[in-house]
């Protein structure tokens, strides 16, 4: 069974993404915040990593950064979350993001 992770502060849409994703039979870990989702990372190394842009403390382009220098988690699959358009997504950190290269956007 494919595991995803899910990175999200926002209890009610993190419960939602989670319910939707285990009916869509799914295994699903959650996370409430950055720390709390890199530890699962490296404990779980789950097969995809859903992690929301803006995070509070640490935000979602830091836990890619840690993930991608991670040599044992440098090619786990990483999507972005956020509510931003994609456009704003790029003008925001277009260099961040040619550099970590997440595997897509959401």
């Amino acid at each position: 069974m494919t595991t995803i992770l899910v990175i999200e502060e926002n209890t009610d849409f993190r419960t939602s993404l989670m319910n939707w994703l285990t009916v869509k039979n799914f295994s699903v870990l959650c996370a409430s915040d950055a720390v709390a989702g890199l530890r699962l990372v490296e404990q779980e190394q789950p097969d995809l990593v859903l992690c929301n842009l803006n995070l509070h403390k640490i935000d979602g382009l830091s836990v890619l950064r840690a993930i991608r220098y991670n040599p044992l988690t440098s090619q786990m699959p990483f999507l972005l979350i956020s509510s931003s358009s994609a456009y704003e997504l790029y003008e925001q950190s277009h260099e961040q993001l040619h550099q970590l290269q997440p595997n897509g956007y959401l």
